[in-house]
């Protein structure tokens, strides 16, 4: 009987948990996806009014960003200035990939990303801002769509949770 009250107490919170972490990571990817977008708009903006090199823009985003984002801006920033490859499209792409691979992201989301490389990889700015343009609105949708979805799909998560750990410990009692 103590082994029944003592997984009872260990199931429920361990299920409320696991629907408040559910909950959590849609958060978490929101607001990944707004700082891409932050980080779009940025590049944007450099490109269009500096008409830098591509190393140095993505050199100076990632002043103004944190974390593994600055990091991914600054290896694709060197990689491209050490020519490492003549080809922009394969540095950006393989550097989302390795370096964005720990975010929240979605595999869309990161393969999105990783497509803009081929308009950065143009040989005019109006081609490359028409593509980080194209990137910027698809972006936008998700966002949308993520905000008027997320509160909803987070009740979920946490009533699921609570509804899960209570099915199991009926199934176990």
């Amino acid at each position: 009987m103590i082994e029944k009250m003592i997984g009872t107490l260990l199931v429920i919170p361990g299920s409320i948990a696991l629907g408040i972490y559910y909950g959590w990571e849609l958060k978490q990817r929101l607001e990944e996806l707004i700082t891409v977008r932050q980080i779009m708009e940025l590049l944007k903006r450099q490109i269009q009014y500096t008409k830098a090199p591509l190393e140095e823009c993505l050199m100076e985003i990632s002043r103004k960003t944190t974390g593994v984002y600055k990091n991914w801006l600054l290896k694709t920033a060197k990689r491209i200035e050490a020519g490492e490859d003549e080809n922009l499209y394969r540095i950006w792409k393989e550097s989302v990939y390795k370096e964005l691979a720990d975010t929240l992201l979605r595999k869309q989301d990161v393969e999105a990303l990783a497509e803009v490389g081929r308009s950065i990889d143009a040989l005019d700015c109006d081609s490359v801002l028409a593509g980080i343009t194209l990137y910027q609105e698809e972006l936008e949708e998700t966002i949308r769509r993520m905000r008027s979805e997320n509160k909803e799909k987070r009740k979920l998560c946490h009533c699921l949770g609570v509804i899960g750990g209570i099915f199991i410990v009926a199934v176990l009692i």
